[in-house]
């Protein structure tokens, strides 16, 4: 029969063997990482640095992802105008003896050619990182532009009766202005920028390019020119296909000189988001430093608590073992 001291005894035992468990647990990850385990202990009730630090600290890691993710759409943003000022420097390439082209297989592989890059830069200004289009503005659910064949399929009936290259150019830019036929089915995106990422201080910064931009509407129009230059049912003359052509090299050099321009902002926008990114992460960088001399221990100090909770534990384990024949690992358990 056990008696009541027996048990009393043995229900203090038990909570000493868990403190002291404890203790050899918390020491343990203490001389581990150098930081404490309770901090509000350590800090002696006193967390408003602490969680000032933390809180800080919370921010600036979310800045930094929101200008990581702004940095991927800057760099997918420059790779797709990239690509659109080389399809448009080959086409007006292409174009610039346009004048020898009197060979109807002549004039109708430099159409091709447009229309081909027609598409790439529709195709390109479609483009899509992580399901979020890069030139619809804020309506990045969706792409910004219409399809090629659909595009060109609404343009074609606009042109339809023009007999001559003037009235061509006339009714294309009539469909590629403001309040033309591209505003309402070319461009489905939104008008609205996306708003620029604030990082505190009064620091700000944006990518604002549209697929509506003017540069890609005299793009787009100086390229339809060349596509419909040869089209079988407008049955222009050949003397206006030519001149179709030719002002298509002519309308290039000025929408490339602009599209440039965008890619060079769109440059300054991509160093600025580097040199941000330094900044944040030396910023993150004091605040953990920060943090750190405010949750760091004494290891030495720990490792002695260490050693000392384990000897008690030891000490225990002889005590229990004896009365109850358990090995230490069970005790430990």
């Amino acid at each position: 029969m056990i008696s009541i001291g027996d048990l009393s005894q043995t229900l203090v035992m038990k909570r000493w063997q868990a403190q002291l468990k404890s203790d050899v647990l918390t020491s343990g990850a203490e001389v581990t990482t150098g930081v404490a385990e309770d901090t509000g202990k350590h800090l002696k009730g006193d967390l408003t640095s602490l969680g000032r630090i933390s809180a800080d600290l919370s921010n600036r890691e979310s800045r930094s992802i929101a200008l990581s993710e702004l940095g991927i759409r800057a760099t997918s943003t420059q790779q797709s105008l990239t690509s659109i000022n080389s399809a448009w420097s080959e086409l007006k390439s292409s174009l610039q003896h346009v004048e020898f082209a009197q060979a109807t297989v002549d004039r109708n592989a430099l159409s091709e050619s447009a229309r081909a890059a027609f598409g790439l830069t529709i195709s390109n200004l479609n483009t899509q990182v992580a399901g979020r289009s890069l030139f619809s503005g804020v309506a990045t659910d969706r792409q910004p532009l219409a399809g090629e064949n659909d595009m060109l399929n609404e343009i074609s009936q606009v042109l339809q009766g023009a007999t001559t290259a003037d009235e061509v150019e006339m009714r294309l830019d009539d469909w590629f202005s403001d309040t033309g036929g591209f505003s309402a089915l070319g461009y489905v995106g939104s008008q609205t920028d996306v708003p620029p990422l604030d990082l505190g201080n009064g620091q700000r910064i944006g990518l604002s390019v549209r697929a509506d931009d003017n540069v890609f509407r005299d793009g787009l129009k100086a390229m339809a020119m060349s596509v419909f230059a040869t089209d079988s049912s407008l049955n222009l003359a050949p003397s206006e296909q030519i001149k179709l052509l030719s002002r298509t090299a002519d309308a290039l050099n000025g929408a490339e000189s602009d599209l440039i321009n965008s890619m060079a902002k769109v440059g300054n926008v991509e160093s600025r988001i580097d040199r941000m990114q330094q900044v944040q992460e030396a910023e993150v960088q004091n605040l953990e430093a920060a943090k750190l001399a405010l949750t760091e221990i004494d290891q030495y100090e720990a490792a002695t608590k260490l050693e000392q909770a384990q000897t008690q534990l030891e000490a225990l384990y002889t005590i229990v073992s004896r009365r109850s024949q358990l090995s230490f690992l069970e005790v430990m358990r």
